[in-house]
């Protein structure tokens, strides 16, 4: 927890020493929200509606396990996809350099290395995975518009936030470091500013 009066700002309000780590393309969670789309999987896992939903092209699932069978093993795959995410960045908002951290937790498990390519059209998902790019010169970057609420949440102990491609407002602290938010609140500055007000200090 650090004390508001330790933290010098700019004249923007941005304190130098703030770094927040914004991870929009996390591949491998990308993935598995196609595979569960295109397949209309039954996950136990909540998952909010995507947006842009996928267009599964030639995608569909394989018949040589039940559908059952397909659900359990991306609810599998999906929670280590997160654990994997969330070591990842506990590793780097403690400061270990990135090259260490794959050489201690390896990279992470695709959907494919898992369960194999059938019934994925590798071009419709990297089509969709395209679509979630989204480019902003630095100046006009989402956390420059909502900079009072982000260094609150980071004198909470804010470190990463998660970009995900859900539909509407969508905001939540899985860890006492992250938080989760859809595209559209990111893009939304009031909207990611209430995300962020609502990140808490666990620590205290």
């Amino acid at each position: 927890m650090r004390a508001q009066n330790e933290i010098e700002v700019d004249d923007s309000g941005w304190p130098p020493d703030m770094a927040v780590r914004i991870q929009e393309q996390e591949f491998h969670l990308l993935e598995l929200l196609f595979i569960r789309s295109s397949w209309s999987l039954r996950t136990q896992s909540p998952v909010p509606r995507l947006d842009p939903v996928p267009e599964p092209g030639g995608s569909s699932r394989p018949q040589s396990r039940s559908l059952e069978t397909w659900s359990a093993l991306w609810d599998a795959a999906w929670a280590g996809a997160w654990a994997w995410s969330y070591a990842t960045a506990h590793a780097h908002g403690a400061g270990v350099p990135p090259d260490d951290v794959f050489k201690v937790l390896g990279p992470p498990k695709r959907w494919s290395s898992v369960a194999g390519t059938d019934g994925l059209d590798e071009e419709a998902w990297l089509s969709w995975a395209a679509r979630l790019q989204l480019r902003h010169r630095v100046d006009e970057e989402p956390e420059r518009q909502v900079v009072p609420a982000l260094v609150g949440a980071w004198r909470r102990g804010l470190d990463t936030v998660f970009v995900m491609p859900y539909a509407g407002y969508y905001a939540h602290q899985p860890e006492e470091n992250t938080l989760i938010v859809s595209r559209a609140t990111r893009e939304d500055p009031e909207d990611y500013a209430r995300a962020l007000d609502g990140f808490a200090d666990r620590g205290e």
